[in-house]
């Protein structure tokens, strides 16, 4: 059976965040737990953090200087300070993780989906496995890597009382991956719908190498709404 990148549609979140972590402390605690419509899914961590919307966007804008190899879901977790996560469901050629996270309550509050895949595909599971262990698996050989993906998705805080107050600028976006070596992708069509309706304009796209990472906007063309972050498979990587 053949497994793909779960979109993050089929979540429905529970109700009740629980207070932040100790200030002091800048980090991230599971605060409950969303479940899936799907049984063979494990429910996916709601996530306090006790940090500020800028300080989520500084963190958001250092993927830029993440490692060119060893990207795993341990630097996703270091970059956030989130607990230790879990697969959403065990699979011998894929690793898949989400956390619905979110900051501090108050103005300068923020939310945000945040999820980490690494696979090797075609993913069928006759085929040869790649990782080991359940929950929290390894790979068999960490010398071959499988195509990796970080996908950040915005979500507007409720409690905001500013309609500007968690917008992460594109403009601060390609400044940072200029300043990092990142080239930006020059060429964007509008997506032209086939029975009206709005023309949207594709992400904007950066890349150095076999990494790329492409930011959707939202409709002022400005603001960041969602973050993806993909490197391909290593050769023989099947």
């Amino acid at each position: 059976m053949s497994i793909s990148l779960l979109p993050l549609t089929i979540l429905s979140q529970t109700s009740g965040i629980a207070e932040p972590a100790n200030p002091a402390s800048n980090r991230c605690v599971v605060s409950g737990y969303a479940e899936s419509s799907f049984e063979d899914l494990r429910p996916f961590p709601n996530v306090a953090c006790n940090y500020d919307v800028a300080e989520f966007h500084k963190r958001l804008l250092s993927l830029f200087r993440w490692p060119k190899q060893g990207l795993g879901i341990e630097t996703v977790e270091r970059a956030f300070s989130l607990p230790h996560l879990k697969t959403a469901f065990d699979h011998p050629r894929s690793a898949s993780f989400t956390a619905f996270v979110s900051g501090a309550p108050g103005e300068k509050s923020w939310r945000a989906s945040i999820s980490y895949h690494e696979s090797f595909f075609p993913t069928d599971a006759w085929r040869r496995p790649r990782f080991r262990g359940a929950e929290r698996p390894v790979l068999i050989n960490p010398s071959i890597r499988g195509e990796r993906r970080v996908n950040i998705v915005l979500h507007p805080a409720k409690d905001n009382s500013s309609d500007s107050a968690d917008c992460l600028d594109i403009a601060a976006v390609r400044g940072t991956a200029i300043h990092q070596g990142w080239s930006e992708s020059k060429f964007r069509i509008p997506n032209m719908p086939l029975h009206g309706g709005p023309i949207t304009l594709p992400p904007v796209q950066f890349y150095r190498g076999r990494w790329s990472i492409d930011v959707q906007l939202d409709r002022t063309d400005k603001c960041v709404t969602e973050i993806g972050y993909r490197s391909e498979a290593d050769k023989g990587a099947n």
